[in-house]
Formats: structure tokens, sequence, C-alpha cells
């Protein structure tokens, strides 16, 4: 169960639409909500102008800071939860993954865009830097032109996680469960990238190439669909163990990410659950760098988690490389 749910808010309406996902999901677990605000004191690059006017600054975190107190004052009486606020002066990603690690944060839920409308300024661009820094699940929720209403019904009916082979992949699994509850339906893709048509030979001296012929692709790509339903299935077998409804799929796309968000979109998924790194334990299926491909192409809300032991560089034999 989560018990502390963060919110990262800038200021701008798109942001606060995060908060149409959080407050059900904090009566769902009966959990507390906080919304963090960080202030970034206000440059002038101009000469002969002191770099922050300490005066203007001063005036825009007062400012800030009580719309933020009003704002957790709103939200506490609409959701029935308790609501705390929490105004950081900094820089952006420093602050808040700081923030979520010392405060503990069990689940970050933010909007992809921000201030400056669907610019990736402030919580739109900081999105992508903030999971590579902490290991707190982050849930991206993408802002409408007409901001949602607060839903009484189950956000998240079907579930689509996207795993590559790798135990690192496997780790979102839980993360997913715990979000969206067992009788939500998940299905569990995996793309294969078929090999290229010209490869270099790994032993040339000098760069040659070889063609590869239909036949050899088809087989090497019959095998991968054959050893990623394997590992689905298995995946899948330990899913059902705990009660919920499972699906698997293999799609073969030369572009990962793709795949994964047209399968999304055509299969009505209302959640995409992904880490953000995996290896390749299935040697052309890709899911690291495919991650952040996901966050930029697809409108499906997102569930990130950076796994624990991501930041080891070891490989093996099954290693992926390539991209999305």
């Amino acid at each position: 169960m989560y018990t502390r749910i963060a919110v990262p808010l800038d200021g701008s309406p798109f942001a606060e639409q995060a908060l149409a996902a959080a407050i059900p999901i904090a009566r769902q677990h009966r959990a507390g909500l906080e919304l963090v605000h960080v202030h970034e004191p206000v440059w002038f690059p101009r000469d002969g102008v002191p770099p922050i006017d300490p005066a203007f600054d001063l005036d825009q975190q007062r400012a800030m800071r009580g719309w933020l107190t009003a704002r957790a004052e709103r939200v506490a009486a609409a959701s029935g939860r308790t609501v705390g606020s929490s105004f950081i002066v900094g820089d952006v990603v420093a602050a808040l993954a700081e923030h979520f690690t010392e405060n503990r944060a069990d689940l970050v839920v933010m909007a992809t865009h921000g201030r400056g409308g669907i610019s990736r300024a402030w919580l739109g661009s900081i999105a992508d830097r903030l999971v590579r820094r902490i290991s707190v699940p982050v849930l991206l929720i993408r802002p409408a032109r007409k901001p949602p209403s607060v839903s009484t019904d189950k956000l998240f009916r079907h579930v689509l996680i996207p795993l590559d082979g790798s135990e690192l992949a496997e780790q979102i699994v839980d993360h997913a469960l715990l979000l969206a509850g067992p009788e939500t339906v998940y299905t569990l893709l995996t793309v294969v990238a078929p090999p290229p048509l010209i490869e270099p030979l790994p032993d040339a001296a000098v760069l040659v190439n070889r063609r590869s012929t239909e036949g050899e692709r088809e087989n090497e790509v019959g095998t991968l669909i054959q050893l990623a339903d394997q590992h689905l299935e298995r995946s899948a077998a330990r899913l059902r163990q705990r009660g919920a409804s499972v699906r698997t799929h293999v799609v073969v796309h030369v572009r990962p990410a793709r795949g994964i968000v047209d399968y999304a979109a055509s299969n009505r998924a209302d959640l995409i659950a992904i880490a953000t790194h995996g290896r390749g334990g299935l040697r052309r299926v890709f899911l690291g760098s495919v991650a952040d491909k996901v966050v930029r192409s697809g409108s499906t809300p997102m569930l990130l988690v950076r796994p624990q032991g991501s930041d080891t560089s070891a490989s093996t034999d099954w290693h992926a490389s390539g991209s999305g």
C-alpha cells in the first residue's frame, strides 16, 4: 500500500491535472498527499544588473508559497485525505530528487508538461531527468485540453507491461500490480526487432558487410518470437498466481517504441508500465532506451520505475543494443 504520494506542481493548470489521478489513488490506498513546488531564482543576464533581483525574487516566492498552501487546503477538502505542501528553493530536478528520497515518497504523480502549455518547460522537461535519478515509481499523466474531473471509478482497467527478458525489466510488474490492483487486465508485451538486412562482420579488419537472406531473417525472428513467448508465459504464470488476469503478446517491429505505442493505442491500454532500464535478456529485444521514446511519443499515462541494480554496466551474451 502507498502511504505517501507526492505531486510536483509548477503553478500551471496543466501540471494540476495530475491531481485528478493522484486523489483517487490516495483514496484507494488511504494515503496522504504532498504538493511540492520548487522555486528557481529568477536570473537577469543583462549587463549592469545583479544576477538576481532579491526583491522581485522574494515577491515571487511569497506569491507561490501562498498559492501552494491554498491549493493544498482545497485538495484536502475535496479529497478527504491529509494533504501537506513543501516549498523548496533550488534546482528543480536535484531538489525534487533529494526531497522524494529523503521523505520516502512511495509514488510520484506528475504531468508530463507544465508551464508554457504544451511546451516541455518545467515539469515537461524534468520528468525524463527525474526518473533517472530516483528509485521512486513515477506516474506520468498526459494533460488534456479540457481538465479532467476527479474520477470515482477505477483508473486503470487495462495495463500494458513491456518486457525484454531481463530481470531488471521484471521489477516493474510488482509496481504495476500495486498501483492497478489484481482485478485489472494485464498484457505482457515483448517487441522483437528483426535483424538488419546488412550487418557488419564482427571479426573483419575492415568494414565488410554481408546481406542477410530473407530466410535467415525469418528463422532468427521465429526463434526470437518463440523465446519471447516462453519468457512471457513464465512471467504471466507468476502474475496469475497472485490473482491477476494476464494476457501475453509478441510484436515484431523495427522501432520497438513505436510498436509499444501502437499496441497500446489499438488495444485501448489506459496505462503503460515500463522499467527505464532493461538489458536485453533476449537479443534484439530492447527496453532501456525505449522507455524514453515511449514517453515522448505516446499519449497513454505511464508508470516508470528505475530498477534496482540498473546502474551496473555488466552485460551478458543476451545483451541487446539498438534504438527504439
